[in-house]
């Protein structure tokens, strides 16, 4: 339990440094440290899970007495803290926050079980009830968490946003008139709510104006697409060299 207060604390930090504007060190401002805190966690979830399994498994070899009536009123606090927590979380977007949203959702079921564990020992000694239900907790925590933290891991490593179809967004942007190629395409999120793309457009037409037609209709696709920055560079390619590297 301390792990996960110090867990929480520290991704309620990390958020909100997250959510300050850009400066002379970061011009891209500080929304990864929204990343870093979901990616803390879910490894902090999947570790601390991992450890639950195996000590469970052994308590399940060997089944120890419990105090359920302490436990009994304990989980109906806990229930209520953790559940209230966890509705206030969960109104984030960020993956930090939804991380977190997770984390709580693990303690609320945790405490759950608690809960009925000592209703049900208040009638019977099925002490191996404790140690069972703390594995199905574990392994359903890993369930949700593990695909979360693959999404995590891929925004770190700068890969296309699960939401945006790249392929399909290439080609729709080559269809614009007087466009004939692009280059150095590439798309990526800060945190996974923040996109970002860069371009190299190459035409044949050497007016302005149509340069920045070009732009505006390209900016209008990826507005579309939930790209909220981006750099397009249009180059005047008369002899279609760029696309014939």
């Amino acid at each position: 339990d301390f792990g996960y207060a110090v867990s929480i604390g520290r991704s309620w930090v990390f958020q909100k440094i997250s959510l300050k504007g850009s400066d002379a060190t970061f011009s891209y401002c500080l929304k990864r440290y929204s990343l870093l805190g979901a990616l803390i966690t879910s490894v902090v979830l999947l570790v601390g899970s991992a450890v639950m399994i195996i000590h469970s498994g052994e308590k399940l070899m060997n089944p120890e007495p419990v105090n359920y009536q302490g436990m009994l009123i304990l989980a109906i606090f806990a229930i209520i803290a953790n559940g209230v927590s966890a509705w206030i979380i969960s109104k984030g977007s960020s993956h930090n926050e939804s991380i977190l949203s997770l984390h709580l959702l693990e303690d609320v079921l945790g405490w759950i079980g608690v809960l009925v564990v000592s209703v049900v020992l208040h009638f019977t000694d099925w002490y191996f009830l404790d140690p069972l239900l703390s594995i199905g907790i574990a392994l359903f925590i890993l369930y949700k968490t593990i695909p979360e933290f693959m999404k995590v891991v891929r925004l770190f490593l700068q890969a296309v946003p699960d939401n945006i179809d790249s392929k399909k967004l290439r080609e729709e942007i080559q269809n614009i008139d007087n466009i004939n190629g692009l280059s150095h395409f590439h798309l990526w999120s800060l945190d996974g709510e923040a996109h970002m793309m860069s371009m190299t457009i190459s035409t044949t037409s050497d007016s302005v104006q149509t340069h920045e037609q070009i732009k505006n209709e390209v900016r209008h696709i990826l507005s579309e697409n939930d790209i909220a920055h981006s750099n397009i560079e249009i180059v005047y390619d008369p002899y279609n060299i760029l696309n014939s590297k």
